[in-house]
C-alpha cells in the first residue's frame, strides 16, 4: 500500500491506511473480539481468502491489527 510522504491532517493518513472496500469491514468483524482467519472469512461472505490475507497483512504492517501466533487470532 502506498502512503504519501507528507500529510497536513491526521485524518489523511487514517484515510490512506483504511481506504478500500474490505479494511473497514474486517475491522468491524474484529471490533469486539479476536477471531481466526476462517471465522473472518465466514463472517465476510464475498471476500476471497487471498484478498482477506492481503488486507490483514497491510493492516498488520500499520499495526491496526495484531496476530497471535499460537491461535492465529487477529485482534
Amino acid at each position: 500500500m502506498k502512503t504519501r510522504k507528507e500529510y497536513t491532517c491526521p485524518l489523511e493518513i487514517t484515510h490512506d491506511i483504511t481506504k478500500g472496500k474490505w479494511k473497514t469491514i474486517i475491522l468491524w468483524q474484529l471490533k469486539n473480539k479476536g477471531c481466526s482467519l476462517s471465522e473472518l472469512k465466514s463472517g465476510i461472505k464475498s471476500i476471497s481468502q487471498k484478498t482477506l490475507i492481503e488486507q490483514l497483512n497491510e493492516m498488520l504492517e500499520y499495526k491496526l491489527v495484531r496476530k497471535r501466533s499460537l491461535t492465529c487470532v487477529y485482534l
